[in-house]
């Protein structure tokens, strides 16, 4: 029986491992021709997106989850308790 796929795993994970180093060297050298200020600005604007958007995701997560909560063990506000709904129509039934 022929494979039609004969690369093995590690064939794939070289192959892998040399495009992420070669994706990285051209990012190296491309940071090594920006001027100082706009690497301060790239390194600055990284780091914002590092540390607001996973707080972001956090905060949106977590008011979630307490919205499910609250609305699972409160109880529900628009309803009527049954004995105040056999009480109404009791009266009703009575007037």
């Amino acid at each position: 029986m022929t494979h039609t796929n004969s690369r093995t795993i590690g064939q794939i994970l070289r192959e892998a491992a040399h495009d992420f180093i070669d994706i990285a060297s051209a990012l190296l050298h491309g940071m090594m021709r920006l001027p100082l200020p706009s690497l301060l600005m790239v390194c600055l604007v990284c780091a914002l997106f590092l540390t607001i958007l996973p707080l972001a995701l956090t905060l949106f997560v977590s008011f979630l989850v307490y919205k499910l909560i609250v609305f699972l063990v409160a109880p529900q506000q628009n309803q009527e308790p049954e004995h105040a709904q056999n009480a109404a129509a009791s009266e009703h039934t009575h007037s």
